[in-house]
């Protein structure tokens, strides 16, 4: 998996063979993907709508959490 390849280039110690660079734009490749399979899986507003409040529910807990750890 991509998002793993960019952990790994991040690390001092990198085993992989790309550059953080490019392991961040195979990164982004890989979102591009899931994007445009769940532009065709998810077909009307209201769909959206809940995933963006599922998302910004997530969002807060994921901020809670990073504040928690300083």
């Amino acid at each position: 998996m991509k998002e793993f390849s960019f952990e790994r280039a991040a690390m001092q110690n990198d085993p992989t063979p790309v550059t953080e660079d490019e392991a961040r734009e195979h990164l982004l490749e890989e979102i591009a993907d899931v994007n445009v399979c769940l532009f065709y899986l998810v077909d009307d507003a209201v769909s959206y709508e809940r995933i963006a409040k599922v998302q910004r529910e997530k969002m807060q807990r994921w901020k809670a959490r990073l504040e928690a750890l300083q």
